[in-house]
């Protein structure tokens, strides 16, 4: 297998979308699908990057072969985003993945509210124009 193609294996496997990808490394979709499709020469820092994101090595995306094994521990209690891998209790996981539905619970209900603003501020406007047409 070419590097690309142990690449977009192992991003399938983690559950990651090609735009997360090339979101996270602060390029386009259609770049980061240049890299997996090896229709980009994929530099020693992009490689870099990318295995840091998968959190593996590069190394281990050198030599993966899915038909012997593939090492899925990083989805029980670990927390890995660009290389830095956490090892936490259950507990401690449990509080964290708490904590981020309840940051998207947030997040879900402050967009509800600008939208909701947003269509205050259009009947005001509405409502402004209208006054003074009379």
């Amino acid at each position: 297998m070419k590097i690309g193609e142990n690449v977009r294996v192992i991003r399938i496997l983690k559950g990651f979308s090609q735009s997360y990808m090339a979101k996270k490394l602060h390029i386009s979709q259609e770049g980061y699908s240049y890299v997996e499709n090896r229709q980009k020469v994929i530099g020693i820092e992009m490689i870099t990057k990318i295995a840091k994101l998968l959190c593996v090595t590069i190394v281990e995306i050198e030599n993966f072969n899915p038909n012997i094994s593939f090492n899925q521990s990083n989805n029980d209690n670990v927390i890995c985003d660009l290389g830095y891998s956490i090892n936490y209790s259950e507990e401690e996981f449990n509080l964290i993945k708490s904590l981020l539905e309840s940051k998207d619970q947030i997040i879900f209900l402050k967009e509800k509210i600008i939208i909701d603003k947003e269509i205050l501020i259009r009947l005001l406007e509405e409502s402004i124009t209208l006054l003074k047409k009379e």
